[in-house]
């Protein structure tokens, strides 16, 4: 039985619209400086999962997410997915409990390979301070 939901599918095609709009290609992260965290609030959750407007790869276990309302997380899988992350066109996120909500337990769907969320953290822009130096 597949897990996906309809809201699940409208976020990969998202997903995979924003980053195409962004280039984020292999030699695009690899020439792109790395973000610099500030974490405001530990273990948290993205309340909903339509809110989602970008993401961003940050190495095999993290990923950058924005909501439309200029809120940043950093979600941090609980193994390694760097082959597949770093490769990514499109990603899913999988809530866990069908209200939409994505917290520690959710997972990062990328080209058949499932990780679940060991963390999110809600942090300022981490690429604000990257510009400033």
């Amino acid at each position: 039985m597949r897990s996906f939901n309809v809201r699940t599918l409208v976020l990969a095609v998202c997903a995979g619209i924003a980053v195409a709009a962004s280039g984020s290609s292999a030699d695009a992260q690899s020439k792109r400086p790395q973000p610099h965290y500030v974490v405001l609030h530990e273990h948290t959750f993205i309340p909903f999962s339509r809110q989602i407007e970008s993401w961003d790869v940050v190495d095999g276990n993290t990923v950058l997410i924005r909501t439309i309302y200029n809120r940043w997380y950093r979600a941090t899988t609980d193994r390694v997915c760097a082959s597949e992350l770093r490769s990514a066109t499109r990603i899913a996120l999988i809530d866990r409990g069908g209200g939409g909500s994505i917290d520690t337990g959710a997972r990062i769907r990328v080209d058949g390979v499932s990780c679940s969320l060991s963390s999110i953290d809600e942090i300022e822009n981490p690429y604000r301070h990257v510009a400033q130096r």
